[in-house]
């Protein structure tokens, strides 16, 4: 069996596609009581208290922490080299994961420069503790799609997969919800190519900075 990795580095704009890899890795990896207690905080809201003791204490009762810190890209330069010190010494009943949230350009992944030259990134690299993906893809929607219908009892039409893949938005959440209402709509259990006609979805819109802003706003009790 592999050895779990000490930290965990998530670089991917769509934070559901992170959940989804975090959740696999944790189901990977079962502490001796089968669970893994979650602990998540956003890099936005400032690196408090609650967050280093949660990074750093071990628990006294023995449960084993998952330390999920959302949007780490925005993090000061303080802020990396404090965290790269404290990875190295984290008790091994934690288990850290950074989200890095920035869309990908060009180039690949935005990785912020503070955090580039340090030795917790370049060990996670090496180690393969990083994971890297720009997101769904037309090839990952028509996974999705696939897996959707799958997991529904759902049928496809010719053409149906692809012409519902093109109208979903690149994002596993809103994605998701699209879907379910296609389903809803859909007659005799098959999905067709109009079916794609009732994804609500404007292309313009930055559908990652819309669900940040909804969630920054919730955390904030709706103020």
């Amino acid at each position: 069996m592999s050895t779990r990795p000490g930290f965990y580095f998530c670089v991917c704009p769509d934070p559901e596609l992170s959940r989804q890899k975090i959740r696999g890795l944790l189901q990977s990896f079962p502490p001796p009581s089968g669970h893994w207690q979650e602990a998540v905080f956003w890099a936005e809201d400032g690196l408090g208290d609650d967050f280093w003791q949660a990074l750093t204490v071990q628990n006294l009762f023995g449960e084993h922490r998952a330390v999920i810190l959302r949007g780490a890209q925005v993090l000061l330069t303080d802020d990396w080299r404090a965290l790269s010190r404290a990875l190295a010494t984290t008790p091994p009943m934690v288990w850290p994961f950074l989200c890095l949230e920035g869309v990908f350009d060009s180039k690949g992944a935005k990785i912020p420069a503070a955090l580039a030259k340090l030795k917790c990134w370049a060990f996670a690299k090496d180690k393969g503790w990083a994971w890297e993906s720009p997101g769904l893809n037309a090839a990952g929607l028509k996974d999705m799609v696939r897996d959707y219908c799958a997991a529904q009892g759902l049928k496809l039409a010719p053409g149906a997969l692809e012409a519902i893949a093109a109208a979903l938005p690149p994002d596993a959440t809103a994605a998701r919800l699209e879907l379910d209402k296609i389903a809803l709509a859909a007659p005799d259990h098959e999905l067709t190519p109009d079916s794609a006609a009732v994804v609500a979805h404007e292309p313009d819109i930055d559908v990652f900075a819309f669900l940040r802003a909804i969630e920054a706003q919730a955390r904030s009790g709706g103020s």
